[in-house]
């Protein structure tokens, strides 16, 4: 696709995690389809997926350059950490905040290279987790465009109405519950003072002034932007009365189920009869129902949740897929059921379409794939984001969350049984929130307007 000369400018900043970029590269394929050219800002072992778009590629600094599918080798003292405090601070403080700097300094360069170019409608769109344009959305030195934040994960930004992220609690907009948000919000702004006390410093460092008021490091992944975008529907959201008038759902992305870029047709933009497996016919033509297991792409030890679904529904007439993305394999002595098959890959937005129940560990992408084609679900996963989501799919009512990282078999197999029951009301929520995702459209449309939207305003070059 030719890039329309009468567009403006994306420029896409990162966080180089790979459930972050995987999006963010969809969103580049859809915008550069529809004529706009883009320009990709993240770690360079990136560069072939992105180029593989049609944008141009730029890595960020060395400082922010990380390849974080890599940890267990780069940082295993953090990969070897269990799930809480110790764990977010260092994620945080390494993946995140650390690298706002050098983060920062990319973008500048490039809007740098815009402007000798005479380029001057420029629209940054910024992934979740990236946090290098907050130097200047909070008015430090240097050339301001505007900025759409688009939510790659759960909406994390605090609310009177709502317990803090990763807690796990259902929302409560009672004056018993405000009470309790807000003493909640306020013990994990206390316990983590110190990563936040580091962030203002970066900021400060790099020209935010001292009078000008900085938000939670959470919140600034969401309130800074001038618009943002939040890949998800409302329905598995917990409801806010203070949600910012910015903040827009515009429904979800496919999601292609694990395989790594690189991998032809990763986005699942043309046929993928090549990826499927030589058992699919049995997916097609299953009269028994249809179970999906599958970890996260930084899940590699299957005794999280592959081998206890496998081994609970053993002895259950149904068909069990068990996609092992990272899980190299399965342990030479545990002997596959008869009912189930195995690959280390299946496009999810295809099996999702057979699929009667998925099992997963709250992968953000994955829910909402699930739930895009009215897939009810049974959650087990800690820490990350997956607490925070099992809990808000679980409220929603298409789900049901095992609260644990690692289940007992006969756990599963109840859940099971209960969303096979008549009657079950798993899977006609399901079935709403699947329609409520194709009344939103395609999220594609959507970004393509809010960058329509901007390039009207008068935020040009400001700054320098």
């Amino acid at each position: 696709m030719v890039a329309n000369p009468a567009k403006p400018e994306v420029l896409i900043t990162c966080l180089p995690g790979y459930g972050h970029v995987e999006k963010m590269r969809a969103i580049a394929a859809g915008l550069i389809e529809r004529g706009y050219p883009v320009t990709f800002i993240t770690a360079s072992v990136y560069r072939k997926g992105i180029e593989s778009t049609g944008a141009h590629f730029v890595p960020l600094k060395s400082g922010a350059d990380l390849d974080m599918d890599r940890l267990d080798e780069t940082h295993p003292e953090f990969w070897n950490m269990p799930q809480g405090k110790e764990r977010h601070e260092y994620a945080f403080k390494t993946f995140v905040i650390g690298p706002v700097e050098d983060s920062h300094l990319t973008v500048q360069e490039q809007l740098t290279r815009y402007k000798d170019q005479s380029k001057n409608h420029i629209i940054i769109l910024q992934d979740t987790g990236f946090l290098g344009n907050a130097p200047i959305l909070l008015g430090a030195p240097g050339l301001r465009v505007p900025v759409i934040g688009i939510g790659t994960a759960r909406l994390a930004m605090k609310s009177i109405d709502t317990p803090p992220f990763n807690s796990g609690l259902p929302p409560d907009s009672s004056d018993e519950g405000r009470k309790r948000n807000i003493a909640l919000q306020q013990e994990v702004e206390a316990n983590f003072a110190n990563l936040q006390s580091g962030y203002e410093n970066i900021l400060r460092s790099l020209g935010v002034s001292s009078s000008t008021r900085i938000p939670f490091y959470m919140d600034s992944q969401v309130v800074l932007a001038d618009r943002f975008l939040q890949m998800s529907i409302p329905s598995i959201e917990y409801p806010r009365s203070d949600l910012p008038p910015s903040i827009r759902f515009v429904g979800a992305l496919p999601t292609t189920g694990g395989r790594k870029f690189g991998s032809s047709n990763s986005l699942g933009t043309v046929s993928e009869a090549s990826q499927l497996p030589p058992w699919w016919p049995e997916v097609i033509a299953h009269t028994r129902p249809l179970v999906v297991v599958s970890q996260g792409s930084k899940s590699t030890n299957p005794e999280e949740l592959i081998l206890p679904t496998l081994r609970a529904l053993a002895d259950l007439d149904v068909l069990i897929v068990a996609t092992l993305v990272t899980v190299k394999a399965l342990p030479e002595d545990f002997e596959v059921p008869r009912n189930v098959r195995t690959a280390s890959f299946v496009p999810f937005h295809e099996l999702f379409k057979h699929t009667d129940i998925a099992i997963t560990n709250g992968g953000y992408g994955a829910v909402q794939q699930a739930l895009y084609l009215g897939v009810p679900m049974i959650l087990a996963g800690e820490g990350k984001d997956h607490t925070a989501t099992n809990a808000r799919v679980a409220w929603s009512g298409a789900a049901i969350n095992l609260g644990e990282e690692f289940p007992k078999p006969e756990k599963v197999e109840r859940a099971v049984l209960d969303i096979l029951a008549e009657g079950s009301t798993y899977r006609k929520r399901a079935a709403e929130l699947a329609e409520e995702y194709r009344r939103m459209g395609d999220p594609l449309d959507k970004i393509a307007e809010a960058v329509e939207e901007l390039r009207t305003t008068d935020m040009r070059w400001k700054g320098q």
